[in-house]
């Protein structure tokens, strides 16, 4: 991932309250810190589930490729 996609990344997690800066620098780069980490724990779980959900949806309706027979 590319620096200003990974700054752009935190700016917004730090706006939606997700994480806050917790010491360093411009210049030596920043440390950050998850503001309620059972909160965090939380919304992880729930987008595992929903990609899960929405992983075995796309695997039930693709058909799976058969072996030609040679």
């Amino acid at each position: 991932m590319s620096p200003s996609t990974m700054k752009r990344h935190m700016i917004d997690l730090v706006r939606n309250g997700y994480i806050h800066i917790k010491g360093g620098s411009k210049y030596k780069g920043f440390e950050y810190e998850i503001k309620d980490y059972e909160e965090y724990q939380k919304l992880k779980s729930n987008i595992d589930g929903k990609l899960n959900d929405i992983l075995a949806k796309i695997k039930m309706s693709v058909p799976v490729a058969q072996e030609w027979p040679r």
